[in-house]
């Protein structure tokens, strides 16, 4: 998981602002809506493919909230509020994201 976790922070460490000007502009600028609506649909397929083990056998329900929980907490938002907000560095950000992860994968 820290491996995914590192691959996630290093993506939005490159495209992480551009992502955030882009969800801010959608609702003005409706050719951008197409756009937003594609990486939504993007990182909930990488949430789907990374976190496969910690999703595989639940109910359907359960499994529906789980995936939910893991695509907010990997969030383009989380990072801007752990590194532009709260001032945490990008090495500590990995494990603040690895923290918050670990609860949820780690639920019966």
């Amino acid at each position: 998981m820290t491996v995914a976790v590192r691959v996630l922070v290093e993506h939005y460490e490159v495209f992480g602002d551009r992502v955030l000007r882009m969800l801010a502009e959608q609702e003005r600028v409706p050719a951008l809506r197409q756009i937003v609506d594609g990486g939504r649909a993007l990182h909930r397929d990488w949430c789907t493919r990374v976190f496969a083990a910690a999703l595989a056998g639940r109910a359907s329900t359960v499994r529906r909230r789980r995936l939910a929980q893991l695509v907010a907490i990997c969030d383009v938002y989380v990072w801007k509020l752990l590194r532009r907000d709260a001032g945490l560095s990008r090495r500590r950000s990995v494990p603040a994201l690895v923290e918050l992860l670990t609860p949820i994968l780690n639920a019966p």
